[in-house]
């Protein structure tokens, strides 16, 4: 049950750090017209 709990928590950690990734991304680029996504890749 514990270690069920905890790759539950490790799933929800990651996903929460995408979405939050996501939200900066799509507010700076509406704010200074700049994408996280951008500086990465080199797009």
């Amino acid at each position: 049950m514990f270690q069920r709990a905890m790759s539950f928590l490790a799933l929800f950690s990651v996903l929460f750090i995408a979405v939050l990734f996501i939200a900066i991304d799509f507010w700076l680029f509406i704010s200074n017209n700049v994408s996280l996504v951008s500086w990465f890749f080199d797009v």
